[in-house]
């Protein structure tokens, strides 16, 4: 399986609405704020990654809201088990 890096949420959930699958995130500070780095793999994601920055992407919305709210949540839930993570090794 072939795969990408995005921290953009736009970006992934047009891959996993496309039947790809997370299979890292890495949680990084950048500037005094907390990023997420997902790693995305799927037989086309470079045909579907070429489509995207093409403008050509294609999906249905209810589709995309769906998978963009599951995935603000598992993002959110890595942010703030980083946080915790940070808190706990500065005590």
């Amino acid at each position: 399986m072939r795969n990408i890096q995005t921290s953009d949420l736009y970006e992934a959930s047009y891959y996993l609405s496309n039947h790809c699958q997370i299979e890292t995130i890495e949680t990084l500070a950048i500037d005094g704020r907390i990023s997420c780095q997902l790693t995305i793999a799927g037989e086309k994601i470079h045909t579907l990654q070429a489509a995207y920055f093409a403008g050509e992407a294609q999906i249905r919305l209810f589709d995309f809201r769906r998978t963009y709210g599951q995935l603000h949540k598992v993002v959110n839930d890595a942010k703030k088990k980083y946080k915790q993570q940070i808190r706990g090794g500065l005590k």
